[in-house]
C-alpha cells in the first residue's frame, strides 16, 4: 500500500470539493509530494490540536502506526475519522469516544438512538 503515484487518486477530487465548499485542507503523505492544492504537512501531530475531520485515503503502513490513544489525548473535543482503508478499529475509536465511519461498516442510529 505504500505508493508513490498519485496519478489516480481519489484525493485530488476530494481535495477540491472540500476547498470549494470553503473548507481549509491539510494534506500528509510521506511517499509523494504531491498535495493537490491542500496545504502540506509533515506530521499529524503538527495539526492535531486544530482539525475536525481525518480522513485516511491511502493506508500507508504509516498511517497504520498512528495512536489511536495518542489521537484521543491531542485531539481536539468532537474529532471525527472517516477511513476509506479500514486502517484503525472501529470499537477501539468508539471506546476512546471519536466518532468513527468507514467503508463496509454501518453507523447509522436506530430509532431509540443506538447505533448498528
Amino acid at each position: 500500500n505504500n505508493v508513490s503515484d498519485s496519478r489516480f487518486s481519489p484525493a485530488k477530487n476530494l481535495i477540491y470539493e472540500l476547498q470549494k465548499i470553503g473548507l481549509t485542507v491539510f494534506a500528509i503523505d510521506p511517499f509523494t509530494n504531491e498535495r493537490f492544492g491542500a496545504k502540506n504537512i509533515n506530521s499529524i501531530w503538527d495539526i492535531i490540536k486544530k482539525i475536525d475531520v481525518i480522513i485516511v485515503i491511502t493506508g500507508h503502513d504509516d498511517f497504520k502506526t498512528i495512536s489511536l490513544s495518542k489521537i484521543k489525548e491531542h485531539m481536539k473535543s468532537g474529532l471525527t475519522i472517516i477511513d476509506t482503508r479500514r486502517i484503525f478499529d472501529k470499537i477501539e475509536c468508539e471506546s476512546l469516544g471519536i466518532d468513527y465511519f468507514s467503508t463496509g461498516y454501518t453507523n447509522f442510529s436506530n430509532m431509540d438512538g443506538t447505533k448498528t
